[in-house]
């Protein structure tokens, strides 16, 4: 599908205001104490019931192996993200 000056305008338009939405966060990754409570109870378990301690495990490993298989901008920018965080969060299963 070709896309049309008008859609790529849309879209720049979209994605200026979703970025304008976190300008006034100090911190865009707080988030509030319920999130911790329900992911700590409901998610970590579903997270170790498959062999893993913490999610970003489990992401790194799938992430990992799909950009081995489809080199992905997303997945390169994931895997430079693990380097900079491997020291301060331990080693992420690959």
């Amino acid at each position: 599908m070709k896309e049309t000056p008008n859609a790529l305008k849309d879209y720049q338009k979209r994605a200026a205001e979703e970025r304008g939405s976190f300008d006034s966060l100090a911190e865009v990754h707080d988030l509030p104490p319920i999130f911790h409570y329900w992911s700590n109870k409901y998610v970590r378990p579903l997270v170790e019931e498959v062999g893993f301690s913490r999610v970003e495990e489990f992401f790194g490993k799938y992430l990992t192996a799909a950009a081995a298989r489809v080199p992905h901008p997303c997945i390169l920018e994931y895997r430079r993200w693990e380097l900079r965080n491997r020291s301060s969060h331990g080693a992420v299963a690959a």
